[in-house]
């Protein structure tokens, strides 16, 4: 079951706890935010990241068209990606927005993260992107969600 974590109204993000997966769903009102609201929404997802250590972020943008200045996107590699990386984040699963310049600026952001064993992909469907993270090795998950009764004897 997934527990909403944060709801603004640009941006919900859940965690599902069993899955270890993080979602990151932007609504159709992000189109017109401004960007510090943006950086406020990523430093949000770290925060998040750093507390509940998902293995996996999906992110939901097909409903929003707010295009991500190279200066937001630099902003992210250096001060986002680092922090949920070392909070165990290692797989992005994206559903694309259904604007190409919207989904240019995602691409282009994610380009810049500078982690090698970093795995992104894009989809067209909510139900193809978390299909594809549930079939990620196991080796790649964060073991946050383990605890010691959960281990073999």
């Amino acid at each position: 079951m997934q527990k909403l974590l944060y709801c603004d109204p640009f941006v919900e993000i859940l965690f599902e706890q069993p899955t270890g997966i993080i979602e990151i769903g932007w609504l159709p009102p992000s189109t017109y935010m401004c960007d510090d609201t943006c950086r406020k929404i990523f430093l949000t997802y770290a925060q998040l990241a750093e507390r509940y250590r998902p293995w996996a972020c999906l992110v939901y943008s097909k409903g929003s068209m707010y295009i991500i200045p190279p200066e937001v996107r630099h902003w992210v590699a250096r001060n986002i990606f680092p922090r949920t990386y070392q909070a165990g984040v290692r797989v992005l699963a994206v559903v694309a927005s259904d604007d190409i310049f919207t989904q240019l600026a995602v691409e282009q952001m994610l380009d810049e993260n500078p982690f090698e064993d970093y795995h992104s992909r894009f989809f067209t469907s909510y139900e193809a992107a978390r299909a594809w993270l549930m079939h990620q090795p196991v080796s790649g998950r964060s073991s946050c969600f383990l605890t010691s009764e959960s281990l073999p004897s």
